[in-house]
C-alpha cells in the first residue's frame, strides 16, 4: 500500500513538473494603452513594466506616465488617451459623483 501511494504522488509530482513548463509564449499579445500614476501608489505597476512582467502573459503596455491619479484620470482616461489606468480612490469616487457615466 505504501508502494502505491508514492507511484501515485511521484507521479501527479512529475506530471505537475511538466505541466508547468514556462517556456510557453503567449500566442498572441494584447497592446494596452496604461495610464501610470508616478506615485508610491503605483509601485507594483511600475516594477512590473521594469521587469517585463506584462510581456510574460501577453500584454504590450503602452505606458503614459503623469504626476498623480487624479492626472492620469482627468488627461488620459476621461480623454481617451489611456484604455486603463492606476489611481487612488478618493480622486476616482470624487469624479464618480461629478460624472457617473464613467463607471
Amino acid at each position: 500500500m505504501n508502494l502505491f501511494k508514492s507511484v501515485v504522488i511521484s507521479a501527479l509530482l512529475t506530471f505537475a513538473l511538466v505541466a508547468c513548463d514556462d517556456t510557453d509564449a503567449p500566442a498572441d499579445i494584447k497592446t494596452v494603452r496604461l495610464g501610470v500614476a508616478d506615485q508610491p501608489s503605483s509601485a507594483l505597476v511600475h516594477i512590473a513594466l521594469a521587469r517585463g512582467f506584462f510581456k510574460e502573459v501577453g500584454l504590450n503596455i503602452q505606458a503614459t506616465h503623469y504626476p498623480s491619479g487624479k492626472l492620469v484620470l482627468l488627461n488620459g482616461f476621461v480623454t481617451g488617451q489611456v484604455d486603463y489606468f492606476t489611481t487612488a480612490d478618493v480622486p476616482f469616487v470624487d469624479f464618480c459623483f461629478k460624472d457617473a457615466s464613467i463607471v
